[in-house]
């Protein structure tokens, strides 16, 4: 039987750390991208383009524009 090899405490505490840094990374992440969001809804509101973006999401693909850049963009 094979014995299982006990983390240290010290160990434990940089992992948690870690984990902490992500966390609070991801966090700070979704907050400027929950604001961005708000700013981009309301501008579509504010200029009344509300049935044109409806429109777009119903009718928009992805199409890859450039080659040389690794993600694709929404068009109609």
């Amino acid at each position: 039987m094979q014995k299982v090899k006990k983390a240290s405490y010290n160990q434990l505490k940089e992992v948690l750390e870690e984990m902490y840094d992500h966390i609070h990374s991801q966090d700070q992440d979704i907050k400027y991208l929950s604001n961005e969001n708000q700013y981009l809804s309301d501008y579509i509101k504010w200029k009344g383009l509300t049935e044109d973006f409806e429109y777009f999401k119903a009718h928009a693909h992805k199409v890859r524009l450039d080659e040389d850049l690794p993600f694709e963009n929404y068009v109609l």
